[in-house]
């Protein structure tokens, strides 16, 4: 990666899977497997590592990545946030409840 690129990566996976998938360029990932910032699950040689290659953290910051169809957004090594269209789109549950 150049240093005006950012890469972002969009699945319908989990934030485990992209975590497991996105420590294969960059290395392990500092959150845990659920993609949380709780504790890190015994981390695993990348074959990026293994091979000698992989991103250098300054590229790395620019992976970015979107789980779940869009309802995480994680920037660079970041934690998974909601995004603000999951939240909205969540809101009237709460206005059901309320209602009920």
């Amino acid at each position: 990666l150049d240093e005006t690129t950012t890469v972002l990566l969009v699945s319908g996976r989990t934030r485990a899977d992209m975590n497991r998938l996105i420590s294969d360029v960059t290395g392990p990932s500092p959150h845990g497997a659920d993609g949380s910032s709780g504790a890190a699950a015994k981390p695993r040689p990348s074959a990026a590592a293994a091979a000698g290659e992989g991103l250098s953290a300054a590229q790395a910051v620019r992976l970015w990545g979107l789980a779940e169809n869009g309802v995480y957004a994680r920037r660079g090594g970041g934690s998974w946030e909601l995004t603000s269209q999951a939240a909205q789109e969540a809101s009237w549950l709460e206005q059901g409840e309320e209602m009920m």
